[in-house]
């Protein structure tokens, strides 16, 4: 199985994206396919534009706090997650680690239990175009086997305790978009993710999600959000 991955891989490499160069247009950010010259949004980019409060749950102890104390939790978090996010970068493409502070070791070794499972490392922070009808680019943080079995895992960070995927925001959408992008760009079975969620004081909290799971959310939040996208930018440009 392995080897039939990494062939798959190997064969689709020349068609990837010029994945680090996202182009901006209005504010938005898209990938340009270098072979035919399409743009795909960037599936951050969709959710961007189609968020809607209603969909949105912040966990209670968020509710009450200031403006300016909420905005330094925002910066610190967004800071905090994009060096956990390098470092586990650097770790999967054996690359020597940066010097990162303590708090971001923590978040490291909070994880532990689930890179101790992790036996082959076969796609790291990687773009993925979705050439489906509503086509996109999703990138994804990590693709490789999980237990034997092959998952893409996303990686996150958070101060607090996380119970529910509504607190996180797009993350459900965004794993789902990511292993759609693959098994059709890739041609894998996939039908694995985790949602693998750093705290600088506990263990990780780890959301597994299978194939029911990723279908459901494609199919009733992922691709009314796509139609939203691709509706909105059609009356914009009329």
């Amino acid at each position: 199985m392995k080897m039939k991955v990494v062939q798959k891989l190997e064969e689709y490499k020349q068609l990837e994206l010029n994945l680090q160069r996202p182009i901006s247009l209005n504010g938005l950010s898209f990938y340009q396919d270098q072979f035919d010259g399409k743009l795909r949004p960037a599936i951050g980019t969709v959710f961007n534009t189609t968020w809607s409060k209603k969909t949105t749950t912040v966990p209670k102890r968020q509710q009450n706090l200031d403006k300016q104390e909420s905005d330094w939790i925002t910066y610190r978090n967004r800071t905090e997650g994009a060096s956990f996010h390098k470092m586990m970068e650097q770790h999967f493409n054996n690359q020597p680690l940066a010097h990162y502070c303590d708090r971001i070791k923590a978040y490291r070794r909070s994880i532990e239990p689930v890179v101790e499972k992790i036996s082959a490392v076969h796609l790291v922070e990687k773009v993925v175009p979705w050439k489906g009808i509503l086509p996109y680019a999703a990138k994804l943080d990590f693709m490789g086997k999980y237990n034997g079995i092959l998952h893409v895992i996303e990686w996150t960070s958070s101060t607090q305790a996380i119970s529910e995927l509504a607190f996180l925001d797009n993350k459900l959408e965004q794993v789902t978009a990511q292993v759609k992008a693959v098994r059709n760009f890739y041609n894998l079975e996939i039908s694995h993710a985790l949602i693998v969620v750093a705290h600088p004081y506990t263990d990780a909290t780890v959301f597994t999600l299978e194939l029911k799971d990723l279908a459901h959310c494609w199919k009733n939040q992922l691709v009314p959000r796509l139609k939203r996208f691709y509706c909105d930018q059609m009356s914009l440009a009329c």
